[in-house]
């Protein structure tokens, strides 16, 4: 799980790493890095005073379904 985060996040920073090296990435990997970057867009220092939407939405989500 951690290896994952870490993974999203090399790929966040550096999208094309994915096609540099074909292969090391696993599918959902580069599925989530995709999908965070096309709703988040830049990760730099600079983002909505209360956090990115998405981010929001989907830890409300996973709140909601573990508290019932």
């Amino acid at each position: 799980m951690i290896i994952d985060c870490v993974q999203v996040a090399a790929l966040m920073e550096w999208p094309d790493l994915a096609k540099l090296a074909p292969g090391i990435f696993p599918e959902d990997v580069v599925a989530r890095a995709k999908e965070l970057s096309d709703e988040i867009g830049s990760i730099g220092a600079y983002s909505h005073s209360q956090g990115v939407p998405f981010i929001r939405k989907s830890v409300a989500h996973f709140i909601e379904g573990w508290c019932g």
